[in-house]
């Protein structure tokens, strides 16, 4: 009786679950496919690992379309040989496979087919590379799954609204050059062209390619599924809350995003706590609406929100710039790690998982904050077009570092970001009150206040919580 793949693989555990299974040195992004769908019908991170390395009928375990996805990335990649597993595969689904990556709508590379992790080689006190999709609150849409279709909605919604094509992170080619946002802002010196790792012998899968002229210039996203933003290939998530960037990195780049990090020059600018100046130049007032307008209950709403929204400023800010952290075992020998005071060791070491932890905490505070305001009588969605509402966007917004040969300071490029991308401050850089009105519905851009309305209107100043508001902060 001939062994044939399943129709749908039922999953043992959340894709979530799975993702916090795998150990600290390794990924869920980056874990090969086969133990990634292992892993989600029950199995622990080794025991897949295990399992998918041994020469046994294996394919009668996945569904036909991960199966088929597997088998393309193995040919191409050239790694069946060291795929025990798929010696077992009839002829007729390594055809298919290869038929797929003839399709012409195949715009990217197969994802990578890498040799599976030793324990040896996996040391759980390091980092984690954090793809950010990797810890998402729901899981990502399947673009091969005929079959799904989305909830028709009543009307437009901004927690989980879907992309327009103005918000797609960027109006225009531009060209790198340095910025200023004021003379209040302090420049750290360039990177260094030698940059990130200077001193550090670099893993290969690590090693800084030359730099083109490519990366130095940010494509004006097209029609097309993917596109370069100074130099590395991005696409489009599959939904985005409207006005924020909407472009990741293609897994396909996860090699060269890694190159260019350099914890000792985030963690410097981290120092200068940029989440304080985004929430001193937020938008403090009312927009669209007037207190008279909403109820007793919403404008205690309104208190809760901006009680969360101080609380939580960095964790906000950290989703508007996120950056793909990675491995940094190969830093300890950096010449300036080992200058760091032990202390400053450990801040070093501890960017992932401090990140992390707050990440998820955020999350959750958020959630509960969204399921207490939906009970408050006259909630209605329609208040997170306010600008001074800070929005939590659907998926993290990508910052894509430029090539450290260009010998652009991480300040000089988040200040640059952050002009030509407001909604990444929650419209604290904005230089007009357009960017965030033309994501507003026609109906509430007809309302929007006057001038001398919205000083009328202030938003009100955060305040210590009260022992009923305890679960918002």
């Amino acid at each position: 009786m001939s062994v044939k793949p399943l129709d749908k693989v039922p999953s043992a555990v959340t894709e979530i679950d799975a993702a916090y299974a795998v150990p600290n040195s390794l990924s869920w992004s980056g874990t090969r496919a086969d133990v990634r769908e292992l892993m989600l019908s029950g199995l622990s991170f080794w025991v897949a690992v295990e399992t998918a390395g041994k020469a046994q009928v294996l394919h009668d375990k996945f569904s036909l379309l991960a199966l088929i996805r597997m088998l393309g990335s193995a040919i191409y990649w050239e790694a069946l040989d060291s795929t025990p597993w798929m010696r077992y595969v009839p002829l007729n689904y390594f055809k298919a496979a290869f038929d797929r990556l003839q399709e012409a709508s195949l715009t990217r590379p197969p994802e990578h087919w890498d040799p599976l992790p030793t324990r040896s080689a996996a040391n759980d006190g390091d980092f984690m590379t954090y793809d950010p999709k990797d810890f998402e609150d729901s899981e990502q849409d399947d673009d091969d799954d005929e079959t799904y279709s989305k909830p028709a909605r009543k009307r437009r919604r901004l927690l989980k609204a879907q992309v327009s094509p103005s918000s797609s992170g960027g109006k225009r080619s531009r060209k790198s050059s340095p910025s200023s946002r004021g003379s209040g802002i302090n420049k750290k010196t360039r990177r260094d062209s030698q940059s990130p790792g200077q001193g550090a012998e670099r893993p290969p899968k690590f090693a800084l390619k030359t730099m083109t002229p490519a990366d130095t210039y940010a494509d004006e996203p097209g029609d097309g599924s993917t596109w370069r933003h100074f130099g590395i290939m991005v696409q489009r998530y599959s939904s985005q809350t409207l006005g924020f960037p909407n472009y990741t990195p293609a897994r396909i780049e996860n090699k060269d995003i890694h190159a260019r990090w350099d914890p000792f020059e985030y963690l410097d600018l981290l120092d200068t706590r940029p989440w304080e100046v985004m929430w001193e130049n937020r938008v403090d007032t009312l927009v669209f609406f007037c207190y008279r307008d909403l109820t007793p209950d919403m404008i205690r709403g309104l208190s809760w929100i901006i009680n969360f929204m101080e609380r939580w400023m960095r964790e906000y800010w950290e989703r508007g710039h996120w950056v793909t952290m990675t491995i940094v075992f190969y830093f300890r020998q950096d010449p300036r790690f080992l200058a760091l005071t032990e202390k400053r060791q450990k801040e070093v070491l501890n960017l992932y998982n401090d990140r992390k932890a707050r990440s998820t905490a955020f999350n959750k505070a958020k959630e509960e904050l969204i399921c207490k305001l939906r009970k408050l009588h006259g909630y209605d969605d329609e208040i997170w077009f306010e600008a001074g509402l800070w929005v939590v966007p659907e998926n993290p917004c990508d910052w894509i570092w430029r090539h450290p040969a260009q010998q652009i300071s991480l300040q000089e490029q988040l200040e640059e970001l952050d002009i030509l991308e407001p909604a990444r401050t929650q419209w604290a850089t904005r230089s007009s009150d357009t960017c965030f009105l033309e994501v507003a519905p026609s109906d509430l851009r007809d309302q929007v206040l006057t001038k001398h309305e919205r000083a009328e209107n202030r938003l009100p100043e955060p305040t210590p919580a009260s022992a009923s508001d305890v679960a918002c902060r």
